[in-house]
């Protein structure tokens, strides 16, 4: 008996002669075949789709170190910052209230130039 594994066919000896018998087991052979690849292709599609999201992870990870790098750069200089708005916050409140001071003088000496306006006319 010889198999011939190219067409899956068996040759036999039988009765004097060579007799090449088919296997019933072709379409089981083909069957296994095409899921084998199409298992092979869903393999290759879940790996791109895997390295289409690592890529995505890694951008966003370097976005993250890159913020990060700027925040440790920036966090020195924090206390000045929060300092210097301190001092700006005090210097708009004295700046409001010479303002209203301001206001009080200007309203003063407009009072006050209405009456001599009176004393001079009389």
């Amino acid at each position: 008996m010889i198999k011939s594994y190219l067409n899956l066919d068996i040759i036999i000896w039988e009765r004097g002669r060579f007799i090449i018998k088919k296997k019933k087991k072709n379409i089981l052979y083909i069957i296994i075949i095409c899921i084998l690849i199409l298992l092979l292709g869903g393999a290759i599609y879940l790996n791109t789709i895997k390295n289409k999201e690592i890529d995505n992870l890694t951008t966003k990870l370097n976005d993250i170190k890159e913020k990060e790098t700027l925040v440790s750069s920036y966090s020195s200089e924090l206390p000045k910052i929060k300092e210097l708005k301190q001092k700006i916050m005090g210097q708009e409140n004295k700046i409001e209230e010479f303002s209203t001071q301001i206001q009080e003088v200007t309203n003063l000496l407009v009072s006050n130039k209405e009456k001599l306006d009176k004393l001079q006319n009389r």
